[in-house]
């Protein structure tokens, strides 16, 4: 069982109140994948890909390619702070307003004007910032498994399940092989964990760097944050006109008691309900991409 080590919990206004979309000096530099269609026909803006916690933009790869060509649009994976290539930050900088502002940085140093946004469970919400501070540079916003407001169910998850990921890395035998790592935290997760698309993910972000095991996201600064309430909250300084997808599966992240409050801060939403976990871009990238591109090119 995942065992719940009580932390006291805190919003962090204070810290919040002091990030705004201008606050360019905090942002990180984000490293990111390309994939481009095979044939366009005319200049459109790209899409923008975010991963969500635990993972990196090698997230996408199942879909990234069919997306480009199905849409005809260049797509670009990126890599959030503190995940992957990007830069990693202190506790301080795990604001999901500063995801957002990395992102603003990160298409200006690209030269997108404008783009699709498509974010995954964490970036999700930081899309859904990019989106409230610069409604500009959204063409259309795509969510997939993360709501306005995260219920309380799965983050209680959430909490656990980073506790034991920081305890697997600090007792994992230093002396076994990376495949022998993996297939030992696979078999512990399966135990408790139904998922199995879940528990690959999760699985393929060990590493062995050096002789000594390490995800490829930082998972003390990820933890400390979700316990702070870094994670939680959005600066929604005025809704978001555009038009927007919100895609959920059966996992509680999106539930439909969370319906109103997304359609008020997104008053031109669709919502989608595919029969998947938390990657369903892993589990049925096919039927994922078929949605996702309908609403692109519609």
């Amino acid at each position: 069982m995942f065992h719940l080590v009580k932390r006291s919990f805190s919003t962090a206004a204070e810290k919040f109140a002091t990030i705004g979309r201008n606050d360019i000096k905090s942002t990180v530099k984000l490293d990111y994948l390309t994939f481009n269609p095979d044939f366009v026909e005319a200049v459109k803006s790209p899409i923008v890909l975010y991963h969500g916690k635990f993972t990196t933009k090698h997230l996408w790869t199942p879909i990234a390619d069919t997306l480009a060509n199905a849409t005809q649009r260049q797509v670009l994976s990126v890599d959030l702070r503190n995940h992957g290539g990007s830069e990693y930050t202190t506790i301080d900088g795990s604001h999901v307003p500063l995801m957002a502002l990395d992102m603003k940085q990160f298409m200006d140093e690209q030269n997108i004007r404008k783009a699709i946004l498509f974010g995954h469970s964490l970036g999700g919400r930081a899309m859904m910032q990019m989106a409230f501070y610069f409604p500009e540079m959204v063409e259309k916003l795509i969510v997939f498994d993360m709501g306005f407001n995260i219920p309380t169910k799965p983050l209680s998850f959430l909490y656990l399940f980073d506790q034991f990921l920081l305890h697997f890395i600090e007792t994992v035998d230093a002396n076994l092989t990376l495949e022998e790592a993996k297939m030992q935290i696979r078999n512990l997760l399966l135990k408790q964990i139904k998922d199995v698309f879940f528990v690959q993910v999760i699985a393929d972000t060990l590493e062995k760097v050096n002789g000594k095991f390490q995800y490829s996201f930082n998972i003390e600064v990820m933890y400390e944050s979700l316990w702070k309430g870094r994670v939680h909250h959005l600066d929604v300084t005025k809704p978001y006109e555009g038009h927007s997808l919100f895609i959920y599966g059966n996992t509680g992240f999106v539930i439909e008691e969370d319906f109103i409050s997304i359609r008020t801060v997104f008053p031109n939403v669709k919502f989608e309900h595919i029969d998947t976990g938390h990657y369903g871009m892993v589990e049925k990238p096919d039927l994922f991409s078929q949605r996702v591109s309908e609403f692109i090119n519609n």
